[in-house]
């Protein structure tokens, strides 16, 4: 979103250190039992672009 709204990567980094909280998202996601999510629609958005996402373990809690 930053993105979108022209700032520049680094500075985005750099003011939100964006890069290691997405690294620690990374290894929450590789390492438990299930990730909880509210529907299919929030996995293949929201998760789509973290790479751990394959091996991870989705309970969908509205079943759809």
């Amino acid at each position: 979103m930053l993105l979108n709204q022209g700032w520049e990567e680094k500075k985005v980094n750099d003011r939100f250190n964006m890069q290691r909280r997405i690294d620690e998202e990374e290894k929450v996601i590789a390492n438990a039992d299930v990730v909880i999510v509210s529907t299919r629609h929030e996995i293949e958005t929201q998760y789509m672009g973290y790479h751990n996402r394959l091996q991870a373990n989705f309970k969908n809690t509205a079943g759809s």
